[in-house]
């Protein structure tokens, strides 16, 4: 009984802790605009600090409450930087915020462009300036070739728009939660990893090449096979393990245009992700 007790309270502070956070957002922002832009550098350093009392909220909530053994991370402050991780659940989103809240800019994630007509959540994000992208599927641009390179233009200017202030890009490059039948379906030479694809990370780093960012490669391991929400606030997840391996830039990882470029980021990309699933079958032995 304690613990469902303990998982609607956690439940409703997170809640709150959001609203009240997305809230001052859109009060700012209203003010931002009625002061016709003169604001915009206040602006930005109020919601880099809201960010950072929201993501401390949720520490304290997921992490202190409910009684989580994490590692810690030690690694130097960062400016532009590109992550990679592994992704088992939406929670890795909130867990490497609350990560590297201290050492890292705000973090960004892709967005698909529909969900800015999310109510609330859409706008939020609009004005935390997350980028959104309008992505084709496989099928549509089969049909038409020509939404391909659509698809990379509208990356490429999603990357453009962080230029104007540090800023950390979260890279899922198993393009979805892991899962034992997805596992299956892709016929993945990795344990515990699903194949990661390097494209994504290509268009990055030749949007930024200006500000070198470097790559943070980041490994998560919980202790439950089902680190969901739900599992979460019932107590299941009692430690997390996180590998960090920061990398710093290389002038290789610029695009060339040419099918060499392409074919030597996807080797990096693999060498990475064979050790990254031999870290999280064996840990640091």
């Amino acid at each position: 009984m304690i613990k469902y007790i303990r998982a609607v309270i956690v439940c409703l502070l997170l809640i709150i802790n959001l609203s009240c956070m997305g809230l001052m957002v859109l009060l700012l922002a209203l003010l931002n605009m009625l002061t016709l832009g003169l604001l915009q550098n206040s602006f930005d350093v109020f919601v880099n600090t809201l960010y950072r009392i929201w993501v401390k909220g949720n520490k304290f909530c997921l992490i202190v409450i409910l009684g989580v053994e994490i590692d810690p991370i030690l690694i130097k402050k960062q400016k532009w930087t590109v992550m990679i991780c592994n992704h088992q659940s939406w929670m890795d989103i909130l867990l490497l915020q609350i990560l590297f809240v201290d050492t890292l800019p705000p973090l960004k994630f892709f967005m698909k462009q529909s969900l800015i007509w999310v109510p609330f959540v859409g706008v939020v994000a609009k004005l935390l300036n997350y980028p959104f992208i309008k992505r084709y599927s496989v099928s549509e641009v089969k049909r038409n070739p020509k939404l391909k390179m659509h698809n990379e233009q509208s990356m490429t200017h999603a990357c453009k728009q962080l230029l104007q202030q540090p800023t950390a890009l979260v890279n899922f490059l198993e393009g979805t939660r892991f899962t034992v039948e997805k596992h299956k379906i892709k016929s993945s030479s990795y344990k515990f990893l699903l194949p990661a694809h390097s494209k994504g990370l290509g268009h990055v780093f030749t949007a930024w090449f200006q500000v070198r960012p470097n790559l943070c490669n980041v490994a998560i391991k919980y202790n439950h096979a089902d680190p969901s929400f739900a599992v979460w606030l019932l107590g299941g997840i009692r430690k997390v393990e996180v590998f960090c391996q920061v990398i710093d830039f290389d002038d290789d990882w610029v695009s060339d245009g040419s099918s060499g470029f392409k074919l030597k980021l996807q080797k990096m990309v693999n060498k990475i992700w064979q050790n990254k699933d031999h870290w999280l079958e064996f840990g640091g032995k």
